[in-house]
């Protein structure tokens, strides 16, 4: 996952429109009122980046072809941005990664974590991108994952958001 997401960030992408400029709104409409100035704040002193991403990378969206290499499908959210912002959405559906019925044993946290840090130290490791510059896109992406409507998240993502705010 980490090195098709590597590739993938290598491709120019400043013809499509900006992820940032996506999120803004999605952060607008999603975050409770007293959480979206102070996050729309952070998210604006972010640089808004002009590599391809994918906005969507997960195991769920990559299949293997058959000469063996993995490519990524549902290219329905392709915009330009940071490669951090990318990664550090793929890092939080891998660490909330759910199993297709919507379950998510809690068991299975300690486990989920691991696969994070896995992802994170190889995407590291091939690009030399700095895990800060992800750090500093968590608390947007979160924000904007409100929007996406998913019921079952939503209360534990919004008490996450507060705590990684104070």
């Amino acid at each position: 996952l980490a090195a098709l997401q590597a590739r993938i960030h290598e491709i120019d992408g400043t013809q499509f429109t900006s992820l940032k400029r996506h999120m803004l709104g999605r952060i607008e409409h999603g975050a409770p009122p007293d959480l979206a100035v102070p996050i729309m704040a952070r998210l604006s002193a972010l640089p808004d980046g002009t590599r391809l991403v994918h906005s969507d990378l997960h195991p769920y969206n990559v299949v293997r072809r058959g000469d063996g290499d993995w490519v990524a499908i549902d290219w329905h959210r392709l915009y330009r941005a940071s490669p951090a912002v990318d990664v550090a959405r793929t890092w939080f559906l891998l660490v909330q990664l759910t199993s297709p019925d919507g379950s998510a044993p809690e068991e299975l946290a300690p486990l989920k974590a691991r696969l994070g840090r896995i992802y994170l130290d190889h995407y590291a490791e091939l690009t030399g991108l700095d895990r800060s510059e992800v750090d500093r896109w968590r608390v947007p992406v979160l924000a904007a994952r409100l929007d996406e409507g998913i019921r079952e998240e939503h209360a534990d993502n919004v008490t996450l958001l507060r705590e990684l705010l104070a």
